[in-house]
């Protein structure tokens, strides 16, 4: 495997990550959400070719951050928009990531589950059965996702995402024109105290919570980070380093426990084998138990560190405040 795609004449191009923007303090919010989005469907765009012709996994993983960061900026500015209009463009972009998502869960039980215990247990009966099965059904979603890609309306999804990021549909109310009106810093600084007191408020013990509360505070998490990154050139480094860290490591382990979940479900959903088959998955089941409790050992204690930071606004105030002394 390689980290070019095979698309007859493409460029060779490696897989794309997020490109850092650069907003100024003096962007207006209105102008920032243009760049925000633009920034986003780059991401996606440049990975495109590769997630439609290619084999490496990371295309369609960065692909998904792109999309991820894209539903993340909109929801941000959701209280500034027409309702109608911003419906009909998540709901879209939702029904991309249903798309997208199969094929990234068949890579993920492969790549961070089958193979590590292949490596493991070498010799083990079955696995190598268990893994061509998983790699059949793989392909089987990489195909149907590829064919939902190529379909016109995912091209028209995107052309109208960038229209409507040149010129959205602002509410005209005294609130929305409030929040259109304040400085861009001021702004990101207050949506993304929301995001951070609603992660705030979920469970305590959240080892000891089940796997749709875990869900939730994963994709708290998730949330709070990415605006935190969206928005990161406004604020002092230290801060950004600190929250970021402290968010990765929560993410980190919350995204182990959903793999463990999903491995499971995906496993259940392979054809029931018998003798070295049968092993192979009670060996797999195994594996992925003892996984779930390493990730489960390590989530108190990450989560504990991260509530323990004091808020990110009040933070990048502090530093903002001694930065100008």
């Amino acid at each position: 495997m390689t980290d070019t795609h095979s698309a007859p004449g493409a460029r060779r191009r490696r897989p794309a990550k997020a490109q850092s923007l650069a907003l100024a303090p003096t962007t207006g919010v209105a102008d920032a959400f243009g760049q925000l989005v633009r920034n986003c469907l780059q991401q996606m765009r440049a990975n495109e070719t590769g997630v439609l012709h290619g084999r490496n996994p990371e295309y369609l993983h960065q692909y998904r951050v792109g999309l991820r960061r894209l539903r993340s900026a909109l929801h941000i500015y959701r209280p500034l928009f027409e309702p109608a209009p911003y419906a009909t463009i998540d709901d879209a972009l939702r029904r991309l990531a249903g798309t997208l998502g199969p094929a990234r869960d068949w890579d993920v039980f492969i790549g961070e589950t089958v193979m590590p215990l292949m490596r493991c247990e070498p010799q083990a009966a079955g696995l190598a059965a268990l893994h061509r099965r998983s790699a059949a059904e793989r392909r089987r979603q990489i195909s149907s996702m590829r064919d939902a890609l190529n379909a016109p309306d995912h091209a028209d999804l995107m052309i109208g995402i960038e229209q409507y990021a040149t010129a959205p549909a602002w509410r005209a109310d005294e609130d929305a024109q409030d929040l259109l009106g304040m400085p861009l810093p001021a702004f990101a600084a207050s949506r993304i105290a929301q995001r951070e007191k609603r992660l705030r408020k979920r469970v305590d013990n959240l080892a000891a919570a089940d796997a749709a509360q875990r869900h939730r505070v994963r994709i708290a998490a998730k949330r709070l980070r990415y605006a935190i990154a969206l928005f990161a050139a406004l604020f002092e480094r230290k801060t950004l380093r600190r929250h970021q860290m402290m968010l990765s490591a929560l993410q980190d382990v919350l995204g182990k426990l959903n793999d463990c979940a999903t491995a499971r479900r995906l496993l259940e959903a392979l054809p029931a084998g018998r003798g070295k088959a049968a092993g192979a998955t009670a060996l797999l089941i195994d594996w992925i138990a003892v996984q779930e409790q390493h990730a489960l050992a390590a989530l108190d204690l990450v989560y504990r560190d991260w509530r323990a930071l004091e808020p990110f606004a009040e933070a990048a105030a502090l530093e903002a405040s001694s930065a100008a002394t």
